[in-house]
């Protein structure tokens, strides 16, 4: 026989439930989450970086000393060579006395600086050879090198407070720069490709966690509500024990769900072979992380935020949905509740680039852990509101 407890699970994930949420799913990720994926190691930059970074991690682990970065500045060399006979293939080239790398790097910063300053229109013809050029040619592999050198001068020859001085600083983002200056952390070389795409996945994995949530939850409380289910359960005591344990079931399906999305986005970046990555120092002069961490353990930090935020929206969700009358006054609220979470409760900085400094969308812009500290904020609120809710359910009259 069958408990309380199984039976409420098996009535939110009624196969209808389950199939609404596969199908979104599915669109959700062709639509909005696919674009970052294939930004991890594809696209003009992307792929170079990326098997560039692989490559150099085999002879030189995680980090770059001086030594190795003067090995890959004689690979560039090399590299240029080769550019230099591969461009003898494309006949346009010569057209524009076109015959090594450096004339197509003048070419190109003499173009591109023509348009930027409104001398020339776009001329189509140069366009297209600049394509051609970068299409049947080492070019990405060579700016890919080119972008990993410079970044390692960089850090080498200007203190990190220097390198961000447009941003404005507090004391706390100044310390955490002078102890990055003092560790080898700064030399590591994960490819921007590759963190840029994560900070797009966890956008899309968060917002994705609230979402599949509200399409899990919503439809079984407030067909409940429509069905005046309530109503006969408050009519005894046992009956008023099943919303609790219709409120349990509701916490445990969100967690599931939530952990099951973790599980989901861990097996697409295992698939496109991030775990190579693992143990590279998360750090670029565009993303500077609060904590001396890796790209797995950053990962997984994220994975369990996820978890606390989706437990979280479900005890919101349950308690919005209950305050609803109608699928549509559920949907409005719903929408509400992410616009408040999204806006006006801070939650930003959990969506985009949690966990850096220099967050461009939160207030807690000079705060040391404010995504954690949001976070506890909002499972505060949500604690409060579920209890409540429980307990005046408890004590409401017989219907």
């Amino acid at each position: 026989m069958k408990t309380l407890l199984q039976q409420e699970l098996k009535k939110i994930w009624s196969p209808m439930a389950v199939a609404l949420l596969i199908l979104s799913s599915i669109m959700y990720y062709f639509v909005f989450a696919k674009i970052f994926v294939d930004m991890i190691d594809t696209g003009t930059d992307g792929s170079a970086q990326y098997e560039l970074a692989l490559e150099w991690s085999h002879k030189y682990g995680n980090t770059l000393d001086e030594s190795e970065c003067d090995e890959i500045r004689s690979e560039l060399a090399s590299d240029k060579a080769a550019f230099d006979q591969q461009i003898k293939d494309i006949p346009m080239a010569a057209t524009y006395g076109i015959t090594s790398y450096d004339e197509f790097s003048l070419f190109e910063s003499s173009y591109l600086a023509s348009l930027e300053d409104g001398s020339a229109k776009v001329d189509t013809e140069k366009e297209e050879l600049i394509n051609e050029i970068s299409n049947h040619t080492n070019l990405t592999r060579i700016t890919a090198i080119k972008e990993t050198i410079d970044e390692y001068e960089i850090v080498s020859d200007k203190s990190l407070t220097s390198c961000v001085d447009g941003e404005e600083m507090s004391d706390k983002e100044r310390a955490r720069l002078s102890q990055l200056d003092s560790s080898d952390i700064k030399f590591g070389y994960i490819p921007d490709a590759l963190l840029n795409a994560t900070t797009g996945l966890i956008t899309a994995l968060v917002i994705w966690v609230c979402v599949s949530i509200l399409i899990l939850l919503s439809p079984t409380i407030v067909r409940d509500k429509l069905n005046r289910v309530q109503n006969v359960q408050f009519c005894s005591r046992a009956g008023r024990r099943v919303y609790n344990t219709q409120v349990h079931a509701a916490i445990l399906s969100g967690a599931a769900l939530t952990v099951f999305n973790c599980m989901a986005l861990g097996i697409i970046l295992v698939s496109k072979g991030i775990l190579a990555f693992r143990d590279f120092y998360i750090f670029s002069t565009d993303y500077i992380p609060w904590v001396d961490w890796t790209y797995g353990r950053y990962l997984l930090v994220v994975m369990l935020i996820s978890l606390g935020l989706g437990i979280c929206v479900t005890m919101l969700t349950v308690f919005l949905s209950g305050k609803s009358k109608g699928y549509i006054g559920m949907i409005m609220k719903a929408a509400l509740l992410m616009i408040v979470l999204m806006n006006f409760f801070g939650m930003l900085p959990l969506v985009t680039r949690p966990f850096y400094m220099f967050n461009p969308m939160g207030f807690q812009l000079h705060a040391k852990g404010g995504e954690l500290m949001t976070l506890a904020i909002l499972f505060g609120i949500s604690l409060i509101l579920t209890v409540t809710s429980l307990i005046k359910n408890r004590k409401a009259p017989a219907a």
